[in-house]
């Protein structure tokens, strides 16, 4: 058996511990058992990565200075202003997220075989301890905020995209039947969770099961025809157990619609209606206090969505959208530094010609304009398990250059699982 390094057991505990999102002090809190993989490993993979690389790329240096710097002037400027506690364990949160993003993929680009296998072992213990909080919460109803199985995160949608976001993973870049009914677990897992969000992956799991199984669209279709004769058959019975797809066309999903967005227009009116907001962003994490303290009329929201209202009183309101809430949160310097860097994202894969990522990454972002992924740690767990994979060869590709190695560098071959 290979020995495994540091960084393996590392790594392997984030993808393991990357669903345990409740927070340790109730909701009065955020820091969770998924926060504490990131700080150890960069604790553990810091000093190795400046023995290893001895500098550190200006442009790096540059932008995390930029973002803190940035960041510190909006808290300033709205704490004179109405009074806002700097907002400082959020963007702290951030900057671990954005170190944690670099290291891991630094490691994972020297350690192709290693990442792989330890982020499948991961997976499937992710797994498991979902499905124990699962069972927990369907035994005990009691546990589960309003009765919704959320697996062990503090969020139905968290705990949906999570679960699709692994279940892509499993399915694109490992072979054989054990991943692709993990992969089709996931996806299920995901349904049970009240959250409509997995219907926005399932086109690209289906295109992705299609393309890497021996017969194709036959087998894609073939499933679809299978769950839709389970829901014929045993309709009740599965709409109990899966709970989106009777919320899919209820009364309720047509109201939390509503309140999304009217939380995306009043964001946008804050954005575009005040010069200090548009200017400086009003600072990560802070929506909540800007709902209660611009002036707006949210009645409107209020009678759609009560709980939210409240829940932003006390300053624990999400924005619900990942595009808007960078809009809001930074100034247009830091925004469109991001833009320009998701579109060189999305140039790659296309001249790469990388479609299946190309279409997840467009659905991961469909997905972000009702929900604020980028709150938790899975997310960039998702996005540098993405790229890890297209700066190397899959297995039936033809081998090319990867565009993050240095000039004299090859990357290795991608192992397939």
């Amino acid at each position: 058996m290979r020995r495994v390094s540091g960084f393996g057991i590392l790594a392997f505990a984030n993808f393991a511990t990357c669903g345990l999102g409740q927070s340790f002090m109730g909701e009065q809190g955020k820091l969770s058992i998924s926060n504490l993989g990131p700080l150890a490993f960069i604790l553990f993979a810091a000093p190795c990565f400046l023995a290893d690389v001895k500098t550190i790329r200006k442009q790096t240096v540059a932008f995390f200075l930029l973002f803190n710097a940035c960041a510190l002037v909006s808290f300033a400027l709205f704490m004179f202003r109405f009074g806002w506690t700097p907002n400082v364990p959020v963007l702290g949160f951030q900057d671990v997220e954005i170190i944690f993003m670099l290291l891991l993929a630094w490691y994972a680009r020297r350690n192709y075989e290693e990442f792989f296998a330890v982020a499948k072992a991961g997976i499937f213990c992710c797994v498991l301890l979902a499905i124990s909080y699962g069972l927990y919460q369907f035994h005990n109803p009691g546990s589960a905020k309003l009765n919704i199985i959320t697996f062990g995160m503090d969020d139905k949608s968290q705990a949906a995209v999570l679960f699709c976001c692994l279940s892509y993973i499993v399915l694109r870049y490992y072979d054989g039947w054990f991943a692709r009914l993990l992969s089709a677990g996931l996806f299920a897992m995901s349904m049970m969770t009240l959250s409509r969000l997995p219907i926005v992956f399932l086109p690209v799991l289906l295109v992705t099961l299609s393309k890497r199984t021996r017969y194709g669209w036959i087998v894609s279709l073939a499933t679809v025809c299978l769950v839709a004769a389970a829901f014929i058959v045993f309709g009740d019975v599965l709409t109990a157990v899966f709970r989106a797809v009777d919320r899919l066309t209820s009364v309720s999903a047509d109201d939390a619609t509503s309140a999304h967005l009217l939380l995306i227009k009043s964001a946008l009116e804050m954005k575009f209606g005040d010069l200090g907001a548009f200017f400086f962003g009003i600072g990560p994490g802070n929506f909540s206090k800007a709902l209660t303290s611009f002036p707006l009329d949210i009645h409107e929201l209020e009678a759609l969505d009560p709980a939210l209202v409240a829940d932003a009183r006390v300053g624990r309101a999400p924005m619900h959208s990942m595009p808007v809430s960078f809009l809001l949160d930074y100034n247009m310097v830091i925004f469109g530094v991001l833009v320009f860097m998701a579109l060189r994202g999305f140039r790659y894969l296309v001249k790469a010609r990388r479609t299946l990522e190309l279409l997840f990454f467009a659905t991961l972002f469909a997905a972000s304009m009702f929900y604020s992924l980028h709150n938790k740690p899975y997310f960039y767990l998702a996005i540098v398990t993405i790229v890890i994979a297209v700066v190397g060869p899959l297995p039936e590709e033809e081998p090319e250059r990867s565009p993050l190695a240095r000039p004299e560098e090859d990357s290795p071959p991608l192992p397939a699982g």
